[in-house]
């Protein structure tokens, strides 16, 4: 399943207000991208995974877009509604999506996920990312820090008149003690 739904992040954050529920949708595929590559791919599920050149993506705007196999191997490769998965190998579509509902020959995504159309052809890898529960609290972290800090984001310190403020190490542009939370595997290049 995803890491975690808009309700749950505003819960771990403590916000009640909807003001935000956009840009948590807008951030979230950004920030577990970001988690993929800070943690060094740690949470693919390699037992649900494809590989075909069977693979065509359809942007569907404003509907959910999809991804069809004309060889139908989606039930039996075991994706799931709900499930997060990696593109890889496409020429437009690489990155996490989550899947919304799924039949033999096609991917429904959850939502709007900004897919290019793509023609089958090349050859493309679909696999399953397994969130570990405890990774809800740094992910909600880091969608907050893109929010609150879009502005600011890369600076090491601002100044204004007598007053200044610096900010912690970042990795991959991220505090490191929010990084420093992230389930297993991380490296700080």
């Amino acid at each position: 399943m995803g890491i975690a739904t808009t309700a749950e992040v505003k819960a771990l954050l403590g916000i009640t207000a909807t003001t935000w529920d956009t840009l948590f949708g807008l951030w979230a595929k950004i920030v577990k991208d970001d988690i993929l590559e800070i943690c060094n791919d740690y949470f693919r599920d390699e037992l649900i995974t494809m590989e075909a050149n069977t693979i065509a993506f359809l942007e569907n705007s404003p509907s959910a877009d999809t991804i069809t196999d004309s060889d139908s191997a989606f039930v039996t490769t075991g994706f799931l509604n709900g499930h997060d998965i990696l593109i890889e190998g496409s020429l437009y579509n690489d990155g996490v999506y989550q899947i919304g509902t799924v039949a033999a020959g096609t991917l429904t995504l959850e939502t709007d996920e900004g897919l290019n159309d793509e023609e089958a052809g090349e050859y493309v890898t679909i696999t399953r990312i397994k969130w570990p529960r405890r990774i809800q609290k740094p992910y909600a972290q880091m969608l907050w820090w893109n929010i609150k800090n879009i502005k600011t984001f890369g600076a090491d310190n601002q100044s204004l008149s007598r007053h200044s403020i610096t900010y912690e190490k970042r990795i991959n542009g991220y505090p490191e003690s929010i990084i420093k939370t992230l389930p297993r595997r991380v490296h700080t290049a």
